[in-house]
């Protein structure tokens, strides 16, 4: 049986593809990369090969952006954030905070409340 983090790689480059193609497909897949992420987060040892915590908690964090799960993604950018351990990488950090902001934008956008999008 596979890994999740093997699973959650081989989703999200499906969801690529898809995306390329413009078929709707890439949304599915975007969904099951993000399921695998949140296991491998939960029941991984880290580092997963490349993959460290914060990598993967900044991939959670934009695939919640991706799936209009707004609440949910500026509550996983902002632990990135907040993390003194995840500062040891700038530019996951400045990432992050880009796509914070953005997904804040977004949740106000959508007329959204936190409790709603949950």
């Amino acid at each position: 049986k596979a890994k999740a983090s093997e699973m959650a790689r081989l989703c999200i480059r499906l969801a690529w593809l898809f995306r390329i193609k413009k078929d709707e497909k890439e949304k599915d897949f975007l969904n099951y990369a993000l399921k695998y992420y949140r296991e491998t987060y939960e029941r991984e040892n880290f580092p997963v090969e490349k993959l460290d915590e914060f990598t993967c908690m900044y991939m959670i964090a934009e695939l919640y952006r991706r799936t209009e799960q707004f609440d949910e993604s500026v509550k996983w950018f902002s632990r990135i954030v907040g993390s003194a351990e995840a500062r040891k990488n700038p530019t996951l950090i400045e990432s992050a905070r880009d796509q914070f902001q953005l997904a804040k934008e977004q949740m106000e956008k959508s007329g959204k409340s936190v409790s709603e999008t949950a």
